[in-house]
């Protein structure tokens, strides 16, 4: 994942950050998805390095998913099934559990 600035007033251009694969739980306590990642990475302005924790509603989760998916829709079929192939295992699951049927982890 990469986190990309601009600045807004002193713009030097576009500035980036990025991100080793997330490790993502649901946490019972505060009803959100943890998104952490587990590798720090390097601050935008200097070699001081961060980790990085994004936390999530199911709220806001599902406004992502559904943001993707009309994005989605405007992509060709096969260049859709070529770019989500890895993930389609994980939509079909989605799918099962949205009708009602128990998916195992």
């Amino acid at each position: 994942m990469k986190i990309l600035r601009k600045g807004a007033r002193a713009d030097h251009g576009m500035k980036s950050v990025e991100l080793k694969p997330a490790k993502v739980e649901w946490n019972r306590t505060s009803d959100t998805f943890d998104l952490t990642f587990s590798h720090a990475a390097t601050d935008f302005n200097t070699e001081a390095r961060h980790k990085y924790k994004i936390r999530s509603s199911a709220m806001e989760q599902a406004a992502q998913l559904t943001m993707l998916a009309a994005a989605a829709t405007l992509m060709d079929r096969d260049e859709f099934i070529t770019a989500f192939a890895p993930a389609l295992p994980a939509l079909f699951k989605l799918q099962a559990m949205a009708i009602g049927v128990k998916v195992a982890a």
